[in-house]
Order: structure tokens, then C-alpha cells, then sequence
């Protein structure tokens, strides 16, 4: 279940020292205080127009080894803007990069910091009522569109492009170009009490939002909470902690003179975002990636997912015990997944069957399962022939499989080979016929549930009592509901 809030406690309250002076931080934040996430992840991945699209590595001045712009907004970063009380983390990064922005503008008379009453007028408004966080793209249409308010003052930003986080010199150079990227990051427990947020296997505890304001040799400096916090490039460029990244466009930085000899088309860029505030939506590169044409469970949290070009992704809900919308992926682990059917045998074991005339069956072992690494045992083939209408596993090597005859026949097999890919099987025993459905799966532990062809779309309910064993023993089918489909 997703944490709201946690007690920074030891470097985690205190943030990096090196800073601690400059923003005017009391001795009271090497007590544990107690703060809050609030980013809630879009539902859809937005369509953003990409840095990458702008950024010719081959004309790319390189970028200097350090840059640090907390310094000269202290005023700003030093304050949490309510990210103690509420769930505004977006909300008070954007306030912290209008710190950044104009503290190290020379032309911008100096640091623009907002009251709380705006900051909390802002979240309400943007995110609405009550305290439930907000989508990192629409709090910034709405900095766009509407602007925020600072001391009365309402400033805007022209717009914004998504950056390729795992690519350190594009980072590099959008910090040191624009001065402030705001990041959507899966917040592990192990950072509250650190400083440096490194690589870690600790519990994801919930979505949070902070802003880039520097880099250096070790990783890339961020504030959240009132305090400055650097993330390891290690942990930075990898696809676990960070899935969002913006580059926020300000009339004080865009068009600066960093950007004419940086190798950014910074004419190209304005011109697209201004179509955008025309209505016209500009191509998007890169390409949207190709659509999923198929899913399975592997048990647990570990879904896969096959795109139309055979590339195999991998994602885990973290929300898998509440139904909260917390995930890890989506990763690439393979490609070439091109298969007549793939099932899952749960715990990192896939089967495939060829598409060939042989029909055969392959097993696989993912042993990144746990964390989406692409490391892999197989594939081995362990059968052939197997020219099943549906196929499903049961789990522990348990397979079924309905025939393409008109008996629709249900064959149990188990894969005793299951555990190392070896061939070694027991069946198939005939368990069952007239297994005629529109879809059917495994709920683990011989529970099969099917929906039928039918107009109403009966969910069916079957015990196999068999199922250890493959005997022909059976408690139902019960009827557990109807509509389920079109």
C-alpha cells in the first residue's frame, strides 16, 4: 500500500551540508520531520514533444563537469511550500524552479519566492479540492496556459519537452541550458534517511516530484522538502526510480545566450510550442512506441507484455495488494517474441509455442523476474506438437490445454521439468470435454475460470480436485457472473 507521508530522520532531515547554510536551514532539521509525497502517475502516457528531437550530440558543446543553481535560489529551495502538510510535492517543485529561474537570472532582480496561501490556491485549484496530489503534466498546462501566482504577480511558462533521463549528457545539458527539470521519481524507503540517494532494493513507498537544480561529478542535485538532495548517477540514468522527466521552458532561460552555440535548434523548438498554443500538435519524435498485442501474469505483481515488434517489456504493480496506481516499468528484456501462444508458469518460468509446423514448446526461465533485468535461461525446448485451441498454465508445472477438435477436449499435463527446463513430463491426461469458451485462464491452485460464447458472457467457476494428479475430478461449473466482455 502506497505511503503519504514518512519522518525524514538523519542525512534525510538534513539534506547535503555543503548546502545547509546556504539555504538558510535551522538546526532543527536534524530532528526527524515529518513530510508528504503527491505524485500521482498519468493514466495515459502523455504526448510530449521530446528533447531528443532538438539535440544533435554531434554539435553538442560540451557541457561543464559541475553547475550548481541552488545556491543563488536558496530563498527559495529553503522553503517546503506546504510539502509538509499536503501531498503538493508537484505543486511546490514548480514553485522551487521560479526560485531557480530567477535567482540566477541576472536581469530578474533577484529570487521570486511565493506565499503559502498561493501555493495552496495553486493545488486546490490545479489538482482539486481536498489533498489527493496531482499529475506532473497538469499542473504544467496549467503553468502554461494560466501561469502561477508569485507575491501577486502571475508568471507562466512557455512550455515543455520530456527529456531521456537515462542519457547523463542530455541531462547534463538541459540542466546547465534551462536551469530546472522537474522529475516524477518511485520514492524508496531507504532515501528517507539519506542524503544521497543512491541504487537501492528497498520497499517503493510512493510517488514523488522534486526539481533538478545542479549536477556534479557524483550525480545530480534535486530539492524537495526545503532541503537539497543529490541523486547518483547510478541511480539517476536507470529506469526503476525515475519514468518522468520534463524540461521546463521559461522565458528567462529559453532564449538565453547559452543556447546559440549549444547544439539545441532552439528555433525549431519555440516554433513547436507555438503551435501548440495554436492548437496545431507538431510530429512527436521519437515515434509512439508500437502497440501491446498481448499480456499474461507471471503471479504475483510481474506482468509481461508482447508489442507488435516482438519486443518483450516487463512491469510491476506495486499497487498489486490495494489496486493503487504504483508501478515499476515498463523495461525491454527481450526481443523476437514472436510466438503462436506464450504462457506464463509463474516465478519467472515462460513457455512458447512456435509458430512453425513442428509446433514446438520452449521454456524460459527469467531470472530478473524480481527486478526486470534482462537475464534469462533459455530458451530450451522441452515438447512438440503441441497444437492446443487455448493453452494456460495452472502453476508448478501444472499446463492445460484445450484441443482444436470439435470435442474441445481439456488435457492436463505436468511439466515435472518445470524448475530447470528439462524434458520431463507426465501426461497428457484427458480431464475434461466440451471445454467450449470464449476465454478461459487459471486462478492458480486448480481454479479455472471460463467466459462464455454466449450473448451474456458467463463467467464460469471450476474447482479441479484433480489437479494435483490429473485425475478426472471436478466441483463445478458455477455460474459467477455474466458481462464479462463484449
Amino acid at each position: 500500500m502506497a505511503v503519504e507521508q514518512i519522518v525524514l530522520s538523519g542525512a534525510g532531515a538534513s539534506g547535503i551540508a555543503g548546502h545547509l547554510l546556504g539555504l538558510g536551514l535551522t538546526e532543527s532539521t536534524t530532528s526527524p520531520v515529518t513530510v508528504k509525497f503527491g505524485r500521482i502517475r498519468p493514466l495515459v502516457v502523455p504526448q510530449v514533444l521530446a528533447l531528443t528531437a532538438y539535440f544533435d550530440p554531434s554539435n553538442i558543446t560540451p557541457p561543464p563537469t559541475t553547475v550548481d543553481y541552488a545556491t543563488k535560489a536558496a530563498a527559495s529551495l529553503g522553503n517546503a511550500y506546504l510539502n509538509n502538510a499536503y501531498s503538493n510535492c508537484v505543486i511546490a517543485g514548480k514553485y522551487h524552479a521560479e526560485g531557480v529561474w530567477s535567482g540566477n537570472d541576472s536581469d530578474s532582480g533577484g529570487v521570486v519566492v511565493a506565499t503559502n496561501q498561493e501555493v495552496l490556491t495553486a493545488y486546490q485549484t490545479i489538482c482539486g479540492p481536498g489533498d489527493h496530489g496531482c499529475v506532473i503534466t497538469q499542473v504544467l498546462n496549467y503553468y502554461r496556459d494560466h501561469g502561477l501566482k508569485f507575491n501577486g504577480s502571475t508568471r507562466k511558462i512557455d512550455g515543455y519537452v520530456r527529456m531521456d533521463w537515462t542519457n547523463k549528457l542530455e541531462v547534463q545539458v538541459a540542466i546547465y541550458l534551462f536551469g530546472a527539470v522537474t522529475i516524477g521519481i518511485n520514492f524508496p524507503s531507504a532515501w528517507q534517511n539519506n542524503s544521497v540517494w543512491d541504487v537501492t532494493d528497498s520497499l517503493i513507498l510512493n510517488g514523488h516530484d522534486v526539481t533538478c537544480v545542479g549536477y556534479d561529478t557524483q550525480g545530480v542535485q534535486v530539492s524537495s522538502w526545503g532541503r537539497i538532495y543529490t541523486i547518483t548517477w547510478a541511480a539517476f540514468l536507470a529506469t526503476k526510480w525515475i519514468d518522468e522527466a520534463y524540461v521546463m521552458l521559461s522565458p528567462d532561460w529559453y532564449g538565453n545566450d547559452k543556447l546559440a552555440p549549444s547544439g539545441i535548434n532552439a528555433s525549431g523548438l519555440q516554433a513547436d510550442l507555438q503551435k501548440i498554443g495554436q492548437g496545431v500538435i507538431p510530429s512527436i519524435d521519437p515515434a509512439p512506441s508500437p502497440p501491446i498485442t498481448n499480456v499474461f501474469s507471471n503471479g504475483g505483481d510481474v506482468l509481461y507484455a508482447i508489442r507488435s515488434d516482438w519486443k518483450l517489456l516487463w512491469y510491476r504493480h506495486l499497487g498489486n495488494h490495494d489496486g493503487t496506481f504504483s508501478w515499476l516499468g515498463p523495461k525491454e528484456i527481450g526481443h523476437g517474441w514472436n510466438f503462436r501462444q506464450v504462457f506464463s508458469g509463474g516465478g519467472g518460468i515462460i513457455y512458447g509455442i512456435t509458430n512453425d509446423s513442428q509446433l514446438r514448446l520452449r521454456w524460459y526461465r527469467h531470472v530478473g523476474y524480481g527486478d526486470g533485468t534482462s537475464n534469462w535461461y533459455g530458451p530450451i525446448e522441452v515438447g512438440h506438437g503441441w497444437d492446443y485451441r487455448q493453452i494456460f498454465s495452472g502453476g508448478g508445472g501444472i499446463i492445460y490445454g484445450i484441443t482444436n477438435d470439435s470435442q474441445r477436449k481439456l488435457h492436463w499435463w505436468r511439466h515435472v521439468g518445470y524448475g530447470d527446463g528439462s524434458f520431463n513430463w507426465i501426461g497428457p491426461n484427458e480431464v475434461g470435454h466440451g471445454w467450449d469458451y470464449r476465454q478461459i485462464f487459471s486462478g492458480g491452485g486448480g481454479i479455472i475460470y471460463g467466459i462464455t460464447n454466449d450473448s451474456q458472457r458467463k463467467l464460469h467457476w471450476w474447482r479441479h480436485v484433480g489437479y494435483g494428479n490429473g485425475s478426472f475430478n471436478w466441483i463445478g461449473p458455477n455460474e459467477v457472473g455474466h458481462g464479462w466482455g463484449p
